[in-house]
């Protein structure tokens, strides 16, 4: 048996004494490299090995679909069928996520005004983020997915959800980013744009607002700033072009957002000649009077883009807007 043991501080090497004043011959912590021969009234031999006691740990394997769709990805749903590209910003605590939970929890149901639910590629991972078993890696991650993420940590990327509308029983998939509000707040503070690239190809953005800040007297100027300079970013950073944004506005049960409230998240659109609409949610409510939910089916509806008529006039320089005219594009009139 070798001298060495798996206890730390321990001598029995060089000393013989065990820390734990075991017998050194057969303390269970000692560790052998080489095997001792017994031999047993029968006379036959038997090897002894001594085994660690804990195995080492080790991340759970994660299934392919517990992941989101990473950027290079969307190149295969964006050219095989219609899809809605969602751009979301907000910093932490807006309710970006509790936004997608209640989403996915009412298609669930059945109880996603005017939608029903048709298929998603990314099932298990809303399913994760639906009973909070993920979270986000300190630091938070500054990429879309990556297939070497470990078990048990959450990534960004982008979730899938292919909804049938009830009116005319036509299919929208819907792609959404689910990343970490940190990214917003860097934006905003210091106007780095990782990890946001994909803003440029999206056909709405949407920019969450935590709505209980918004109507708090306390809070409301700070949080004001922050979402006046988060459009200003987003703004600058398309300014070749940017998409029609809806500021989502949340924890609508808390009550009615003040006019003057909305009115100046309006100025501030229109200074910076963004073409933006309030829209008020509640993913989740403490309000009998308001349904967990309200607000969500209307978000959606308001941002499928409206087809343009016929006779269109292409632009000579797109501006990097190709995808979202392609997307309202309906053919000549015949």
């Amino acid at each position: 048996m070798t001298d060495a043991c798996q206890t730390v501080g321990c001598t029995v090497g060089e000393t013989g004494v065990c820390l734990l004043n075991n017998d050194p011959e057969v303390c269970e912590f000692r560790v052998t490299h080489d095997t001792t021969t017994l031999e047993s009234d029968d006379s036959l031999e038997t090897e002894l090995t001594v085994s660690p006691v804990l195995e080492t740990w080790e991340d759970k394997p994660v299934l392919w679909d517990n992941l989101p769709l990473e950027v290079g990805e969307l190149s295969d749903y964006l050219g095989s069928r219609k899809c809605l590209l969602v751009g979301v910003v907000g910093t932490p605590a807006a309710g970006k996520t509790a936004a997608l939970v209640s989403m996915y929890l009412r298609l669930g149901h059945g109880s996603l005004e005017g939608f029903q639910f048709a298929k998603s590629t990314r099932l298990l991972a809303f399913e994760e983020i639906s009973q909070g078993a993920r979270v986000w890696s300190t630091p938070p991650p500054d990429a879309m997915t990556a297939r070497t993420t470990a078990g048990g940590r959450r990534v960004a990327g982008f979730l899938h959800l292919r909804l049938k509308k009830l009116d005319n029983n036509t299919l929208l998939d819907l792609l959404i980013p689910d990343m970490p509000g940190e990214w917003s707040d860097t934006l905003i503070d210091s106007n780095r744009t990782e990890g946001l690239g994909f803003l440029a190809s999206a056909q709405v953005i949407w920019v969450f607002v935590n709505g209980a800040e918004l109507r708090d007297n306390a809070t409301r100027m700070h949080t004001m700033s922050r979402t006046k300079q988060l459009l200003r970013r987003v703004a600058a950073m398309l300014e070749q072009g940017c998409p029609p944004v809806k500021i989502v506005v949340t924890h609508s049960d808390s009550g009615p957002l003040l006019q003057a409230t909305s009115g100046r998240l309006n100025q501030i659109a229109d200074e910076l000649n963004l073409s933006a609409e309030i829209i008020e949610i509640a993913s989740f409510s403490a309000n009998e009077q308001v349904q967990a939910g309200a607000g969500i089916s209307d978000l959606i509806l308001k941002s499928i883009p409206t087809p343009q008529p016929a006779g269109i006039e292409w632009p000579d320089d797109t501006g990097g807007l190709a995808g979202r005219f392609m997307n309202r594009y309906v053919g000549e009139k015949k």
